[in-house]
């Protein structure tokens, strides 16, 4: 190619056997890199600006494509919504007369026999129209595995969240009111995050306790929710600070947000 041009990136769905999207509404959004299409489990990420290699715009696309992922394991993380890279879409803007070529790549397909699904018609999740978290911080990335190893089953809720909150403690600076710190730092309340602290440490029976004292104290409903609600709270305000450490973030209780 005299002139390679990457017009687009395609990416294929993967989800939850639990999720099955066919007949959902396809979408059609503006970013501010590029234009989203989805249909069919399939996303089409159409590029506004230049660029010349797959691996430039790739780049470009997959910090995008992780910020989508984590904002739905944040919003409803039982879809084990992932986006896998498939295949571009590159054009010459000089091409030679009378010859025309358009380069897909290397295409490769793998195909599962689908099991049963529960959840049909489910919607798309929406695109974010701007980048507000970064998922490529270590912490974001190590609570957010830890939040999907619950999900999955594969540790608990009392553990998962303790940890969030020592990570959040650490990152606020300081020793002394470490935990005061950590709620200015992150705009969250101060009051939930001593929740956190309280019930972690007074909760959990036999299976889950930190403590000894909490052995015969097994976590209610109740507070189940909320720990499960603090966890994506804290992850997403570390990942918003870990974007852009200067921003003064607005005070939000965990009660406020869904999940």
């Amino acid at each position: 190619m005299n002139d390679p041009h990457v017009e687009a990136l395609f990416y294929k769905i993967e989800h939850a056997d639990s999720v099955d999207y066919s007949g959902s509404q396809p979408v059609d959004q503006e970013a501010d890199e590029f234009r989203v299409k989805i249909e069919d489990d399939q996303v089409c990420f159409e590029l506004k600006k230049h660029y010349p290699t797959v691996n430039s715009a790739k780049e470009v696309v997959d910090r995008y494509a992780r910020v989508w992922e984590l904002e739905v394991l944040l919003r409803d993380p039982y879809q084990e919504f992932k986006l896998r890279y498939s295949h571009p879409k590159v054009v010459d803007r000089r091409p030679v007369p009378g010859q025309i070529t358009v380069d897909a790549g290397h295409v490769s397909w793998s195909f599962n026999m689908p099991e049963p699904t529960v959840t049909v018609g489910k919607p798309y999740p929406q695109p974010p129209p701007e980048l507000t978290l970064d998922p490529y911080d270590d912490d974001v990335d190590t609570l957010a595995y830890r939040w999907n190893e619950y999900i999955h089953g594969r540790r608990d809720l009392i553990t998962v969240a303790y940890f969030c909150l020592t990570v959040l403690e650490k990152r606020a600076g300081g020793r002394k009111e470490k935990r005061k710190k950590a709620a200015n730092v992150f705009g969250i309340s101060f009051d939930d995050l001593d929740s956190v602290g309280g019930i972690t440490g007074t909760k959990g029976g036999k299976s889950f306790a930190r403590k000894a004292d909490a052995v015969k104290n097994e976590l209610s409903d109740k507070e189940k929710r909320f720990l499960e609600r603090a966890v994506c709270l804290m992850i997403r305000r570390l990942s918003e600070n870990a974007l852009d450490p200067t921003k003064s973030l607005d005070k939000v209780r965990v009660a406020n947000c869904g999940l």
